[in-house]
């Protein structure tokens, strides 16, 4: 499946593409109606000549500096393609850069589309599958850079955004590449209970299957050793819900919540995310904790639904009122709402129906996934957070007063040296007498 086809299904990423010539502008053109149909497509220019001459329509002439207008588009999450030089891309961006693992995709093509070059966020945003999209509507050649990708090998960052895992410790990204590029093995520990067949990774169509986290995938890579139910915990890197354990080099841990929502038509992005900011708040989760969102199908194109999934990179799953209303459960119901779209409940429904959907479909992480859906994260994870947070504090307090122990070192020091001044000073002012 295509990263544009994927997008199209799931979330509906938006691609802004800025171009500073007309023939960028003119490429710029030719790669959103090449894209249109799968994937959102937004076009801008900083081509003075072009807006002098009157912008087309489709076409947005940016008034405000490329800085900003990249620091705008990054804080939604949209993906980024400069059609121009990569040094106009990097001076823009630089400002808005923070974490690999948060970061917008960022690409850049020269205005002959010859090249299309990822910059920022190659696997977990995608940037270097859209780079081969791009190529093939445009004959463009992708120069990609990674280093896992060149050689073939796995990469556990990609992996992870392709099983719904997310990266406890981004640090141990670099660890594991490093071990598997010097040709040395790596072993995972899977927490049993999330080590399965096979899923689909459509949630709105059955026709296409991909491996998750299934040991017919992990057979395959000749980097990672997949270690047994007795030694999981050993392992290099470690798949487990467990907060108290951690891999060797990397903890992954499973993204076990899903969020049913509906909402009004035309309900405003910004409302929508902070209620679901402020509901996961209260619930004390993490919003990296979360899989994905879940509503009715009607709901398949409400654009405020669509921009809280991007930003919060978030899949998007729809589900029609007939599969909703056959979820077995106790829910909130409303003869009105049933009225209206043939299903008496959608946010607790569709959240109950996102956790068929979900990997975990078997043994106990088919119970926690429910268990996420419906009641709030037990006190465990709570008191866990409360004691690292504490674990961090106390470290801060040793450090700072390790630091001022230092100082009071320091101070001494020149105090000494102060003095042996002085009294050299003296003694030369007596030679002098």
């Amino acid at each position: 499946m295509s990263f544009a086809e994927k997008k199209h299904r799931e979330d509906r990423m938006q691609l802004s593409i800025i171009s500073f010539t007309k023939k960028g502008w003119e490429l710029s053109q030719k790669i959103a109606v090449s894209l249109g149909k799968a994937i959102t497509c937004r076009v801008y220019t900083k081509c003075s000549a072009l807006r002098e001459n009157g912008v087309e329509a489709g076409t947005e002439y940016v008034e405000e500096s490329l800085e900003a207008w990249a620091h705008s588009q990054m804080e939604e999450k949209h993906v980024l393609l400069f059609v121009g030089a990569c040094g106009i891309a990097v001076r823009a961006i630089a400002g808005s850069v923070k974490d690999k693992l948060t970061d917008s995709p960022v690409l850049v093509m020269d205005e002959l589309g010859q090249y299309v070059i990822p910059l920022l966020s190659g696997h977990v945003g995608g940037a270097n599958e859209l780079a081969g999209e791009l190529a093939a509507v445009t004959g463009a050649i992708p120069v990609i850079t990674t280093a896992t990708d060149l050689n073939h090998k796995f990469a556990v960052d990609l992996f992870a955004k392709r099983n719904g895992l997310y990266i406890e410790n981004k640090e141990g990204i670099a660890r594991v590449s490093s071990q598997i590029l010097e040709g040395k093995t790596v072993t995972l520990g899977v927490e049993p209970g999330h080590l399965l067949e096979m899923q689909s990774l459509d949630r709105n169509s059955t026709e296409e299957k991909v491996m998750k986290t299934s040991k017919d995938e992990l057979k395959d890579e000749t980097s990672l050793e997949l270690l047994d139910e007795e030694r999981w915990q050993e392992g290099d890197i470690v798949i487990s819900s467990d907060l108290n354990i951690r891999g060797r080099l990397l903890t992954l841990r499973p993204k076990e919540y899903i969020l049913g929502m509906g909402c009004k038509k035309g309900k405003e992005a910004s409302a929508l995310e902070a209620f679901i900011m402020e509901s996961l708040m209260e619930a004390r989760i993490d919003v990296k904790e979360v899989l994905a969102l879940a509503s009715i199908d009607r709901k398949a194109r409400e654009a405020g639904l669509l921009a809280c999934a991007e930003k919060l990179r978030l899949d998007f799953w729809t589900y029609s009122a007939e599969e909703l209303q056959a979820v077995e459960g106790e829910f909130t119901g409303s003869d009105f709402v049933k009225k209206q779209i043939g299903v008496d409940n959608v946010c607790e429904r569709a959240a109950l129906r996102a956790c068929e959907d979900t990997m975990w479909k078997e043994g106990a992480g088919e119970e926690r996934s429910k268990e996420a859906a419906r009641e709030k994260p037990g006190e465990e994870k709570r008191e866990y957070r409360e004691k690292t947070a504490g674990e961090e504090k106390d470290k801060e307090n040793g450090e700072k007063k390790i630091g001022e122990e230092e100082d009071k070192k320091i101070g001494k020091k020149k105090d000494k040296e102060n003095e042996r001044k002085e009294e050299k000073s003296r003694s030369e002012e007596r030679r002098v007498g």
